[in-house]
């Protein structure tokens, strides 16, 4: 594997969960300015996955790289902007504006106890701008709605000016209407050069937003173009013999098959 071109490098990943094997044998590469989909089921082990990635978690067996250096030891971990699945639906109390929290995410950048510059609040700026939140940055956090929010913690990740942009569902409390405004903004962010690591479960999504998918169903399922994966033999490995889903508007005839929860 090339680690100049090689932003994330996962070799040989296996974790165990009350002994129970959430992941098992993984090994793949995500190259610089890639946008990749994580698709699987529930309980296939793609939070998991992020968690271990971002440094959450520590595998049971196996390497994760970041930027060529061991997760463990990353140094810059600024470079790593990630929103969990559930952070649009945080319950958020105490009185923070939307400028405070994004100003949160480049406070890694700078240092705790540096001043920050005009050149910081530019870039503090350009992310509330780039989310679409700066219209409401002086707001109370808790008056927003989850899409809004959901971008709040977008714009703080990218305050950072991270490489890559690590992202669980990101679509989870943003209305239909919002979604597509949503996706268009990643689309810019990774033309930008921005690499985009994107799980979700909707497979409709997936095959149509991102450039590359990874298949997860606790062990690595497939790699390939959106065109790729869409394919019966990896739908049932994903999700059972008995799956259903509708991909460009037109219904597959399977039921789908699977109702576990995710680690």
């Amino acid at each position: 594997m090339n680690e100049a071109k090689n932003i994330i490098e996962i070799n040989d990943l296996s974790y165990n969960y009350n002994h129970h094997l959430v992941l098992e044998g993984i090994t793949f590469s995500v190259k610089s300015g890639e946008y990749l989909g994580v698709i699987g089921p529930n309980g296939g082990g793609k939070t998991t996955l992020v968690k271990i990635i971002v440094g959450l978690l520590k595998p049971t067996k196996g390497q994760v790289k970041i930027l060529g250096q061991d997760v463990a030891h990353l140094k810059e971990r600024y470079n790593v902007g990630y929103v969990s699945q559930r952070a649009s639906q945080a319950i958020v109390t105490f009185p923070t504006t939307v400028e405070e929290i994004v100003r949160s995410g480049r406070t890694a950048k700078v240092g705790v106890f540096k001043r920050f510059t005009n050149h910081d609040q530019h870039f503090i700026d350009e992310a509330m701008n780039a989310a679409d939140v700066y219209q409401f940055r002086k707001r109370l956090i808790s008056s927003l709605s989850g899409g809004e929010l959901q971008r709040v913690f977008i714009a703080r990740a990218l305050a950072g000016e991270p490489k890559i942009l690590i992202l669980d569902e990101p679509a989870v409390g943003i209305d239909i209407a919002a979604q597509d405004k949503f996706y268009s903004f990643l689309h810019e962010l990774n033309g930008q050069g921005l690499t985009i690591f994107f799980v979700s479960h909707d497979i409709d999504i997936v095959a149509q937003e991102v450039h590359s998918v990874l298949c997860l169903n606790n062990r690595l399922i497939c790699t390939g173009t959106p065109k790729d994966f869409i394919k019966q033999e990896y739908m049932e490995k994903l999700y059972g013999k008995k799956v259903r889903f509708f991909l460009h508007g037109h219904a597959h005839a399977h039921e789908r098959e699977s109702h576990h929860h995710e680690h």
